[in-house]
């Protein structure tokens, strides 16, 4: 068996319940600690920054401030697809062998930013 990368997890979480796992299979106990940033606010962050000159030369990090859990993600996406009532059940997978437990990026925001409440605080940098 093939397996997925950390970036692969929401498609491959998605996948794995439209395909009707039952019990879901997760890697690790679930608990590790990831940054889940919408890809549309990622796009806007980074055409911002490319057409603001202030950002010209600078490194910053795009990303949401809100940690989840791999099990609150797999919770999230099994109750979207799911009928209400089907209780989420999971097995625990052997983990990738050097997999971080907690990764937390910086979200400190450079002079000039913001964060965007269409959605839980997703930074926006730069904004006119």
């Amino acid at each position: 068996m093939t397996r997925r990368r950390r970036a692969d997890q929401v498609p491959d979480l998605v996948q794995k319940v439209l395909k009707g796992q039952d019990p879901l299979h997760i890697l690790g106990s679930g608990e590790q600690v990831r940054h889940y940033t919408y890809g549309g606010d990622l796009a806007a962050g980074i055409v911002t920054a490319m057409e603001h000159p202030d950002a010209a030369g600078e490194d910053f990090n795009l990303s949401t401030s809100e940690s989840t859990t791999v099990l609150q993600l797999a919770e999230l996406i099994w109750r979207k697809i799911k009928d209400p009532g089907v209780p989420l059940r999971v097995v625990h997978d052997e983990p990738f062998a050097h997999d971080v437990q907690r990764r937390v990026p910086s979200t400190e925001r450079p002079s000039g930013c913001s964060a965007s409440r269409r959605r839980p605080r997703w930074t926006r940098c730069w904004t006119r």
